[in-house]
């Protein structure tokens, strides 16, 4: 095998380098398709986990992703909105790009921040409106089966936040 090096031009940029903020009507549409799903499908409340490695679900509506941990948007299909978020993200619920409340959860923490252990998981749900009168959504970042029909029984959440939606 020969290797030859050689001068070569630089690609051509394809776009100007600058940044492209989507607009409020972008999000709205982008919540009215998830609600008009959500009623498709028979849902009342939708449950979007994100963490900082896998958080475009969770963008996809509140326009960022967690910085740290992990956080849920909770959104009903009456299209109301909270976002369960740990110390580091907690400020940021006024900045969500949907209309949303915000609860403070500090097992979206990170490792050694302040916790209240007095409280479960599924107590912080209990807190906020949960639409449980049909059926409750959990949308995560990646299936793990390929048995369409099983699909739903295996989850890449954690096993406290699946245990939660259980218990509520």
């Amino acid at each position: 095998m020969t290797i030859q090096f050689k001068q070569t031009l630089a690609p051509t940029k394809d776009n100007s380098g600058k940044p492209i903020i989507l607009s409020d009507a972008t999000f709205a549409q982008r919540k009215d398709k998830v609600l008009q799903l959500m009623r498709k499908y028979d849902f009342s409340s939708l449950m979007i986990y994100a963490d900082k490695e896998h958080g475009s679900n969770f963008e996809y509506l509140t326009g960022f992703i967690p910085r740290f941990e992990e956080a849920i948007q909770v959104i009903n299909q009456d299209g109301t909105s909270t976002l369960i978020l740990g110390n580091e993200n907690y400020n940021k619920t006024s900045m969500a790009r949907t209309q949303s409340e915000g609860v403070l959860c500090p097992f979206f923490s990170l490792p050694n921040q302040p916790m209240d252990f007095t409280k479960t998981f599924a107590d912080y749900l209990k807190d906020i409106k949960v639409d449980d009168s049909k059926r409750i959504g959990l949308v995560d970042w990646k299936l793990l089966s390929n048995d369409m029909n099983n699909f739903h029984n295996h989850h890449s959440v954690p096993a406290f936040i699946v245990d939660g939606v259980h218990e509520v």
